[in-house]
């Protein structure tokens, strides 16, 4: 959220004195980090800026009808939020037409939040969710069942059944002794928002906890670096980051050593570079400039 200018009448209130006293430590941590950094170019320097930011991990509204899920209710949880790109360990219980519930094992594994599986569509109601909630939504029998479950119960194939989803674990995630990441609006683009599951066209310079560089794309990639936002091709700080921004914007992030994680690469010799130079339990800074993106563009109709 970005910090509001003081209210008057919360003057006297000392608890209004504390929440801003911990907003000014963190501004002046923020910025004694990235005073350090010897300024690099990575496109025309931005002109304006915004106060700093921290990206609020609160549920978004969701839309009724998703993908065809209908939402029947929340047991809100205690825990971090869900959000694109996270690995979420789920278990599932389908309630049957008959009224008694029956857990389903084989659906009970680790998934990716926001990430879309045709074998699996219950996956987009994730999103939003607090760990140690339980969200209950109903789907089709065939969208929740496999083919042998659904004769094993005597399920008519479009049947819409109860489904009740437990998370219970995320990764990463902001453990006791790690700060919450940040978000820096250097400048707010133009151009259409960065959302989960698109393909975003970025160039970025990593940071270091000294201010030297330790990576630039300018360097192996002039023109961009293509990434799917929510896979963690690289690190899941740097999808975290570009989610929200607009073509053509630019942002700075502190992230926290958990935001460093990232899917396993096999055949990508420049991702496996930079991952290699990313140092191990360090905090440090990323300059992003949202080039394109390039889904969005080809589905847009021709003028």
């Amino acid at each position: 959220m970005i910090f509001k200018k003081k209210n008057p009448n919360n003057v006297g209130n000392p608890t209004w004195l504390k929440l801003m006293v911990g907003a000014l430590l963190i501004y002046m941590g923020y910025q004694q980090f990235t005073l350090n950094k010897t300024p690099e170019k990575i496109d025309n320097p931005p002109a304006q800026t915004s106060d700093l930011s921290t990206k609020e991990e609160t549920a978004p509204e969701i839309a009724p009808n998703l993908l065809g899920i209908k939402f029947v209710g929340d047991i809100t949880g205690t825990g971090n939020v869900a959000t694109c790109g996270q690995k979420a360990k789920m278990r599932l219980q389908g309630i049957l037409p008959s009224g008694a519930s029956a857990e389903l094992p084989a659906a009970s594994q680790q998934v990716v939040v926001g990430m879309q599986d045709k074998a699996r569509a219950w996956l987009p109601a994730i999103t939003g969710m607090r760990v140690g909630g339980v969200r209950e939504i109903i789907l089709p029998a065939h969208a929740i069942l496999s083919a042998q479950d659904i004769a094993h119960y005597k399920i008519v194939t479009n049947t819409q059944l109860n489904l009740r989803l437990f998370l219970d674990e995320l990764t990463p995630s902001v453990g006791n002794h790690d700060f919450m990441p940040l978000a820096h609006d250097v400048k707010t683009g133009s151009g259409a928002i960065a959302s989960c599951g698109q393909t975003a066209l970025v160039k970025f310079v990593i940071w270091g906890e000294d201010g030297k560089r330790l990576y630039s794309s300018n360097t192996d990639a002039p023109e961009g670096v293509e990434l799917k936002l929510g896979a963690s091709q690289l690190f899941y700080g740097l999808d975290w980051g570009i989610l929200g921004m607009r073509e053509n914007g630019a942002r700075t992030l502190v992230l926290p050593p958990a935001y460093f994680a990232g899917a396993e690469i096999s055949d990508n010799k420049n991702m496996k570079k930079i991952r290699q130079l990313i140092p191990a339990e360090k905090t440090l800074a990323v300059d992003i400039n949202l080039v394109s993106l390039p889904t969005i563009n080809a589905s847009a109709p021709a003028k």
